[in-house]
């Protein structure tokens, strides 16, 4: 009798709006048919314009009413199709109006020839009659089509688990963004919290109570959402509405866009004029009267929030259907931050509870209106709102197991470290600390020993619970994965990627303060840049435990700190010195810096690449190839190859510096500098060398050798590898022993000097040629030999036939004075140590040159326009001498 009594008010609304439309038409039919000069009624005459005119001011008429208030919703509901006998559309009433003005003219003004057939009126009652008839085709059409669907249970239980996803699979699932729109698609069981909600509507649809579906961001509620239109949808007479709110700046805004939402869902089935500015008549309720538009709505007839929610019961009283409305995102309003404690939230103030009372009032009254069900989505029951005495049923996402994130992330990592083509340089050591440990078969067991044993993967699959934040992390890390396979630790991305998702306030603390970071692990080169900036806080771990104990809840503090100790070697007690082993990961600073290759995710030039070093150690390690050599040649790989020298297989040591070496000779020595050890390749080689473990008296053979070899046609790389030899004998090696005792560096020392002897004396041409413009001190440390120069032992001549290595030196520089006056300087000149100046060595000059023959050539010969700047001093020096004889001699 309910709906009864609302189906025969709609249908006395219709009726009456047929009358007044079809009464104006009359009237305005009368006026036509006078000023054409018709009779009205009573005459046979023509009447077809007098009907032309009536039925086009009749429909207009109709249209007008029907389509103006109509703009922003949906025609299809304007049709009524769907509940035409229970909720008559609007242009039924312009039907009748028609069709009361042709039977009124034809039952009232019939002549005595008769009258013609109403046909308006018979065609409006026609169009009425046939609509109607093919209503209920379309309700069964509905019904049958939802007969034929697929029962909710079984396919929800033949949808495949999360846990049974191989890890191709996951892979796919990760890189696909979309919502799950469909049961098939789920792999966490939320099809079955969506279906048991489904049921409580489908069992008592006239009174469904509010309930709550209540998880932190990411568990799962829009994939609730959308599996539950897809189990309502098969019900024709249910609506389902969603509103986010989100998207609105004040608690007004969401009011109204709530029930906004709630109109256009309605009106997309049912002709809803009635609730067309319900919205804005709602919030005008609750807001109260003022101003001048406040006086003029006294003088009509005010309505409560209550009675203007009435009309939406009425529509749906009327029609039989249903509707389940899903607010999202209700924690917009909620006031307090979702990952803090109760502790740190405090309690609300009264005033900020008020701001949320709209909200709460219109859910209220919604809850008490029958065949409307109310459904929230939020991520606590703890805040302003209290939801919790809303709803009567409350709702949790199911989220993963710890081992089924534990036992997917362990196959994950294993695909990503076995399924690309690459070198893996990290040692087994180090890897074994995301593996379950050796002799553990279970992760409970893991759990249970986990005050024991040290293990960053259980902090992992803690942190990743989150189905949300656990696909992001996996589809994050198989991006750059793809993209820097071989130029970062992979473990390293992992962990780093879990702490970025999980602890976003950590992490963005973190990355601000990278100097710092470095500045912590003794970064070579950010150490000046962190003296006086604002990151070079020693107490970093201090600061760092701060930003913990604020922005992350109580239970999970213990796992960031593990994630930030493996990652960063910040805190924790990881053991820094096994996590430091391996070559690629965030706290090595040699050659790169990886972090930011992390953050960057862009592809390596190959110049830079790891790989290449890698490969070419490979290559030597199998073959001997000189691919490898030829790398150390460049700059930019000698810091890459000594992060990754300890793969250079042993007793392949010699053998390489070797081979870089005897390329090296032919190479000039312009763009090097000796004196700060920086040639390239030679220094990550011969470090190579002094870590090895061959017998010193092998090394020795092999260095004589290289330098008979080098003295050939190279002097600069004689004197740079002798004089590494003698800087390694005097600073202990790794074994804890000298490299060579000083009869081995003395027989080195004659051998240079032999060749020196052999091969350049008589030849200035071939000397000037094999100093290929070496350093100007490359001369005179060969003949004065380390062990002198490095004692102050500059007394008499460097050895036994030194006055034709002399004389050699001086017609070398009588053909090339530009080239070869900076090769005598640093004899014939001295440091004063105590009184920091330079000076002319006058004895030092008669004692080993005929400067008769030199200084004339100084003081013809332009000032040198590069060099160090000890050197120019020297040679201006010796320059202003030189004038000075020459004025001197000439007056």
């Amino acid at each position: 009798m309910f709906r009864i009594r609302y189906i025969a008010i709609r249908w006395l609304t219709v009726v009456a709006y047929a009358a007044i439309a079809g009464s104006v038409a009359l009237l305005i039919e009368s006026a036509l048919a006078s000023a054409v000069e018709y009779t009205v009624r009573g005459t046979t005459g023509n009447r077809s314009v007098v009907l032309i005119a009536a039925s086009g001011t009749t429909l207009a008429l109709g249209l007008l009413g029907v389509a103006i208030p109509q703009v922003r919703l949906r025609l299809w509901g304007l049709f009524g199709f769907r509940y035409f006998w229970q909720y008559p559309p609007l242009w039924v009433a312009v039907a009748g109006a028609a069709a009361y003005m042709d039977f009124l003219q034809f039952s009232l003004f019939r002549t005595s020839a008769g009258a013609g057939v109403p046909w308006l009126g018979i065609v409006a009652v026609s169009c009425v009659a046939v609509v109607g008839a093919l209503s209920p085709l379309w309700r069964l059409q509905e019904i049958l089509k939802v007969k034929g669907g697929v029962d909710s249970d079984s396919a929800a239980s033949e949808s495949i688990r999360l846990s049974d996803l191989p890890v191709e699979a996951l892979i796919e699932w990760a890189k696909d963004d979309r919502e799950v729109t469909d049961r098939n698609q789920d792999l966490f069981g939320h099809a079955a919290v969506a279906a048991r909600i489904a049921s409580r509507i489908k069992v008592n649809p006239a009174d469904v109570p509010t309930m709550v579906v209540v998880g932190e961001p990411g568990t799962g509620k829009s994939s609730i959402r959308n599996l539950l239109e897809q189990e309502l949808g098969k019900e024709p007479s249910v609506v389902f509405v969603n509103v986010s709110l989100w998207q609105y700046a004040s608690v007004n805004a969401a009011v109204a866009g709530i029930l906004t939402s709630l109109a256009k869902a309605i009106a997309e089935r049912v002709d809803a004029t009635s609730l067309y500015h319900l919205p804005e008549k709602y919030v005008e309720a609750i807001q109260g009267l003022s101003g001048w538009t406040g006086m003029i709505r006294l003088l009509g007839r005010r309505r409560s929030p209550e009675q203007i929610l009435e009309r939406i019961a009425s529509i749906l009283h009327a029609t039989g259907m249903t509707v389940t409305l899903y607010i999202e995102d209700l924690e917009r309003f909620s006031g307090a931050p979702i990952q803090m404690d109760q502790e740190q939230r405090g309690e609300a103030s009264l005033d900020e509870a008020d701001l949320c009372g709209p909200i709460h009032a219109v859910l209220h009254l919604l809850d008490q209106q029958q065949r409307v069900s109310v459904i929230l989505a939020t991520a606590s029951l703890r805040d302003r709102l209290d939801v919790g005495k809303l709803a009567r049923y409350i709702e949790t996402p199911p989220v993963p197991t710890e081992e089924e994130i534990l036992t997917l992330l362990h196959s994950f990592r294993r695909h990503c470290l076995t399924n690309y083509d690459y070198i893996d340089p990290a040692p087994v050591l180090f890897r074994s600390y995301l593996d379950p440990p050796f002799g553990i078969v279970s992760w409970d067991e893991l759990r249970y020993r986990e005050h024991k044993v040290i293990n960053p993967m259980l902090a992992l699959g803690r942190s990743l619970r989150n189905p949300r934040r656990f696909k992001h992390c996996v589809r994050e890390v198989i991006d750059t994965w793809d993209t820097l396979y071989g130029e970062v630790d992979f473990d390293a991305v992992l962990v780093a990627t879990a702490l970025k998702l999980s602890y976003p306030a950590v992490f963005s603390f973190l990355m601000n303060n990278r100097d710092a970071i470095y500045f912590h692990r003794g970064h070579k080169g950010a150490r000046d840049a962190a003296k006086g900036g604002p990151g070079a806080d020693p107490a970093l771990s201090v600061q760092l435990n701060e930003v913990v104990e604020r922005s992350v809840s109580q239970r999970d503090r213990r796992d960031a700190r593990q994630l930030v100790s493996y990652a960063f070697a910040i805190g924790g007690d990881l053991s820094r010195g096994i996590l430091d082993s391996s070559p690629q990961s965030f706290r090595q600073y040699t050659h790169c810096d990886y972090l930011r290759r992390f953050l960057a995710k862009q592809a390596v030039p190959e110049r830079e690449s790891d790989q290449r070093v890698l490969r070419a150690i490979e290559q030597w390690n199998k073959s001997a190839s000189p691919e490898l050599a030829e790398l150390l040649l460049d700059e930019m790989t000698n810091e890459s190859f000594d992060t990754f020298a300890y793969r250079v297989k042993q007793g392949g040591e010699l053998a390489l510096f070797k081979e870089v070496v005897s390329r090296l000779s032919v190479h000039s020595a312009a763009p090097w500098k000796s004196h700060r050890g920086t040639v390239p390749g030679l220094t990550p080689a011969w470090r190579l060398v002094e870590k090895s473990n061959t017998l010193s008296s092998e090394k020795h053979s092999d260095v004589c050798e290289l330098l008979a070899v080098c003295m050939q046609n190279n002097i600069p790389l004689a004197c740079e590898l002798y004089h590494r030899c003698y800087r390694s004998s005097y600073r202990q090696s790794f074994s804890g022993t000298h490299l060579f005792d000083k009869g081995q560096l003395e027989e080195q020392y004659q051998i240079m000097i032999s060749c020196l002897l052999e091969n350049y004396v008589d030849k200035p041409d071939r000397m000037l040629a094999a100093l290929k413009d070496g350093e100007s001190w490359t001369v005179f440390h060969l003949v004065w030999g380390a062990h002198r120069y490095t004692a102050g032992d500059l007394c008499g001549v460097p050895f036994d036939g030194w006055e034709s290595v002399a004389d050699t030196l001086t017609r070398m520089v009588e053909r090339d004075p530009v080239s070869g006056l900076r090769y005598i300087v640093p004899f014939i000149t001295r440091e004063d140590s105590e009184r920091r100046i330079v000076e002319y060595d006058e004895d030092a000059a008669k004692r080993l040159f005929d400067m008769s023959r030199l200084l004339p050539l100084f003081a013809a010969t332009p000032p040198l326009q590069s060099g160090s700047a000890a050197l120019l001093v020297r040679y201006e020096l010796v320059q202003s001498v030189a004038s000075k004889l020459r004025k001197s001699s000439s007056s």
